[in-house]
């Protein structure tokens, strides 16, 4: 046996061990680097798919809901039923306890039912995408220094950005690339940052903050509210929030990986 195949096996061992005391997370991690070293072990797709759907119900939506288009690995607003219930019956082969007897299998797959009852069901659905939306647009709290109330002007336009260069988007296809965007907005302005929304374990979320030129660019950009972009309507809101960076962003920095 050679070193590379004794250290993969070692990372296996160790994944399951920790799949045991349910740390998903760091089992996740030493069961990518034990395929990478090694494709050829066995179960390994099984395995990641264990952590995978344990890992996605960590990230809370709102409150204590979970993410279930996360969980089923589904693009949320584009998913109809077939798509639906044909990725629930391939997570269901690699998930079934039947045929998965890894620490954590059953869970998981409970986990998968779940999300394929509620994703199906279209009166459960709306009431959680409607919620799920409502947590994602809550504002960003009003600064103690700006407690004063400047009366709307009736001549303002709906779109008007109130000053700030940044738009928040909803709704992204999660292909989206930053090149999408920008040429999405190229008739509006200069896009001169993307930041989008992905989680600790690197799913994106579906949304995601553009940064304009100008404030006067961003406000042309409100106009485009509703349309497609890869399929998905795009939503789109003012973004006051100043100083905070999301987790991930395309801009590039000195020293910074895009």
């Amino acid at each position: 046996m050679n070193i590379n195949r004794e250290e993969a096996l070692r990372a296996k061992e160790l994944a399951q061990g920790l799949m045991k005391e349910s740390d998903f997370t760091a089992a996740r991690k030493l069961a990518m680097k034990a395929n990478k070293i090694d494709p050829t072990l066995e179960n390994m797709t099984h395995m990641t798919m264990v952590c995978d759907v344990h890992c996605a119900a960590t990230e809370k939506i709102f409150g204590n809901q979970l993410n279930w288009y996360g969980i089923l690995q589904v693009d949320d607003m584009n998913a109809d039923d077939i798509v639906i219930k044909k990725q629930y019956r391939r997570l269901a082969l690699l998930l079934h306890p039947d045929k998965n007897k890894l620490p954590g299998a059953e869970s998981a797959f409970k986990l998968i039912c779940q999300a394929q009852m509620i994703l199906l069901d279209k009166a459960k659905r709306n009431f959680y995408d409607i919620k799920r939306e409502r947590a994602w647009r809550k504002p960003a709290p009003i600064p103690v220094y700006k407690t004063q109330h400047v009366p709307r002007n009736r001549a303002q336009r709906p779109t008007d950005t109130g000053g700030s260069k940044t738009l928040a988007a909803y709704n992204l296809s999660l292909q989206v690339k930053r090149s999408d965007i920008e040429e999405f907005f190229k008739e509006a302005g200069q896009v001169v940052d993307v930041r989008l929304g992905i989680t600790e374990y690197g799913r994106f979320l579906g949304v995601g903050e553009v940064e304009f030129a100008t404030a006067r660019e961003a406000q042309k950009a409100m106009e485009f509210h509703g349309r497609p972009l890869l399929g998905c309507q795009i939503r789109l809101r003012v973004s006051h929030a100043r100083g905070q960076r999301p987790a991930h962003s395309t801009k590039r920095r000195h020293g910074e990986c895009v």
